[in-house]
């Protein structure tokens, strides 16, 4: 168990180490802060996917349907012009929809939960 985790660790460590120099050669410029706009996306296109925020699994093909579904979105905007701040605030909208959906199929006493603390 203890192997299978290192190697999950190295392999993780290796793709971020890609996506880095990737990140780098399209932007040419290197800041030791990652964007906060791809932390937006990645969260946005493992709700879209299906990942429920409860504690529910996710797959591989609804997280690759989510970023084809966000990519689509973020170009579509895009191409209407529309300011990154707006695209952000789509993004949240997005997202928020998405969490709804999930509590809405979820448990009962999750949604109560909710509705106390929005009360």
């Amino acid at each position: 168990m203890v192997k299978i985790r290192l190697l999950a660790f190295i392999i993780c460590g290796w793709c971020a180490s890609i996506a880095g120099m990737i990140s780098v050669a399209r932007l040419a410029a290197a800041t030791p802060s990652p964007s906060s706009d791809l932390f937006l996306d990645t969260l946005c296109a493992s709700i879209i996917g299906g990942a429920s925020l409860s504690g529910g699994k996710g797959n591989v093909a609804g997280a690759s349907l989510g970023i084809l579904l966000l990519c689509l979105i973020s170009n579509g905007v895009n191409l209407l012009g529309i300011d990154r701040n707006t695209t952000l605030v789509i993004k949240g909208i997005i997202i928020f929809i998405a969490i709804v959906l999930d509590l809405s199929k979820g448990k009962p006493k999750a949604k109560l939960l909710l509705l106390k603390k929005a009360a």
